[in-house]
């Protein structure tokens, strides 16, 4: 109960019945996603870790890891996922 009385002022900003709608990828999505994911997810993984580690120094070495997703297909990969969230082709 603390949660629901925690959580009871948000609920007229709740939009829907709160269940996700399920949207399914065209073929071309479908292939783009699982072209660049695996290649994203490993990445940042790895760089996650070595940032924690002080492999990697977060204050010198942020901008050439946001410059590293973005050669990886960073923006496409997201355009194409809120592209199958809205549903558009």
């Amino acid at each position: 109960t603390v949660l629901y009385d925690a959580s009871i002022q948000y609920l007229p900003f709740a939009k829907g019945d709160g269940w996700p709608s399920i949207t399914w990828p065209t073929e071309e999505q479908a292939d783009t996603i699982s072209h660049l994911e695996p290649t994203i997810i490993d990445y940042v993984l790895q760089s996650a870790t070595q940032f924690v580690l002080g492999v990697k120094n977060i204050e010198t070495e942020w901008d050439a890891y946001i410059n590293e997703l973005k050669a990886m297909g960073l923006d496409e990969y997201i355009k194409t996922q809120e592209n199958i969230i809205n549903c558009k082709k």
